[in-house]
């Protein structure tokens, strides 16, 4: 019997660094093995900042999940924790020859990796070549041109692409960890395999996953993606407003808004106070509920208001029939997805993981699209025997594990 593969994803975060390992079967199916996660560390506004923080963040959460699962990992897919990334529809074109002929499989690679290249600059990295459609001669609306005859043969693909420096600066820190990347997925990207349906993604949706220092959109109709985005604002300006406006911790302000969220007016009680603790051992003081839901609705309808804005200039917002999907821990928050519909315009759900089978039922849960959505995508396209891992990633965990011997014995 087929021994199941495993595979490990890593989402990189403003707030948290967790990791999950996972067995895939032969029919792609996901059970999860292991969880880890850790206080992010050398990352802000969606980039690596400290090597040596992010890297020894990726290892402790490296080490809880490998303790839960009960198994060693060496390689990883992980996220893309970059400030710029870019989506956009790009074309490849192949001359098969002067003559028709069949078209192969190298045929249809070289077309795809041509729509790729043609939307790079020397500073930029592929991230994500997601075909849409292929045409073979004056014939468009293929979907698979294998064996078929022509002359010439199209590909048209939605490229992701994110700066190289930063790319690589990813790959050093998991490295740091002990580990090798295998690949990227973007966020967006891997919460959509993780939260939409197929007949969202057919008859036309827009995804809403919001970080801590980030908002990923995608927009997808006929199960093809129109667009892809990213806004350089999340949940920390919710959470940075609060600390400001209450004298408080940042930590003390998430947990704050989770506890006031963002109900409407309509539903608020009026006598409610919660008391805000000082920072770093100062006197606190108690305030009224309302108040602080206040802060907390006029920042999250900001924040989404920029999200509605840049849908409409995209011109496709109208595409979205289903509606939207929302997604990350910020919609957690009691009344965040009710201010999500009011502010976009149309219907809104909390988008939570889906086909995957998990033990521990808090990861069932929108903080975790991106992560889970990972090891969801990468499950189609490739894995490794369960118990095997890259010769590198061998090799540099061997090194790690000898170093920590020699200084625990020394």
């Amino acid at each position: 019997m087929a021994r199941d593969k495993l595979l490990t994803s890593l989402d990189i975060g403003s707030e948290k660094i967790a990791l999950y390992i996972g067995a895939v079967s032969q029919d792609h199916s996901v059970r999860i093995l292991g969880y880890g996660e850790a206080p992010a560390k050398g990352v802000e506004k969606g980039q690596i900042v400290d090597l040596n923080e992010a890297g020894g963040a990726i290892r402790e959460a490296l080490i809880r999940a490998e303790e839960s699962a009960g198994c060693e990992v060496y390689s990883v897919t992980t996220n893309v924790a970059s400030d710029r990334v870019e989506g956009s529809t790009c074309c490849g074109l192949v001359i098969l020859a002067p003559r028709e002929r069949e078209i192969t499989a190298q045929d249809i690679r070289r077309a795809v990796e041509s729509a790729g290249h043609h939307s790079l600059s020397f500073r930029e990295r592929v991230v994500a070549n997601i075909v849409q459609g292929y045409v073979v001669d004056e014939q468009d609306g293929i979907l698979n041109p294998l064996g078929m005859v022509g002359t010439r043969l199209g590909a048209t693909c939605h490229v992701v692409a994110a700066p190289s420096i930063q790319m690589e600066n990813i790959q050093r820190s998991v490295r740091w960890a002990g580990l090798e990347a295998e690949g990227h997925v973007p966020d967006a990207l891997a919460a959509a395999h993780a939260v939409l349906t197929e007949e969202e993604k057919t008859l036309g949706v827009v995804l809403v996953e919001v970080g801590g220092a980030s908002t990923d959109l995608i927009m997808m109709a006929r199960d093809s993606i129109l667009f892809t985005s990213r806004l350089m604002e999340g949940s920390s300006r919710v959470h940075e407003r609060l600390a400001r406006e209450f004298r408080t911790s940042f930590d003390e302000a998430q947990a704050l808004a989770r506890r006031a969220g963002c109900l409407p007016r309509a539903r608020e009680d009026g006598e409610e106070t919660i008391y805000v603790p000082g920072v770093s051992g100062r006197q606190g003081a108690s305030w009224k509920g309302a108040q602080i839901r206040e802060v907390v609705r006029s920042e999250t309808e900001a924040l989404l208001k920029a999200v509605r804005e840049r849908l409409q200039a995209s011109g496709f917002l109208d595409r979205a029939v289903s509606g939207a999907v929302v997604c990350g821990g910020f919609f957690l928050m009691a009344g965040s997805a009710e201010t999500a519909e009011n502010e976009l315009g149309i219907p809104v759900r909390v988008g939570l993981p889906q086909g995957i089978e998990s033990a521990n039922s808090h990861l069932m849960s929108p903080r975790h699209a991106v992560g889970l959505g990972i090891l969801s995508y990468t499950s189609g396209v490739d894995g490794r025997n369960l118990w095997q891992g890259t010769a590198q990633g061998r090799i540099v965990r061997w090194w790690d594990r000898t170093r920590e011997w020699i200084q625990e014995a020394f």
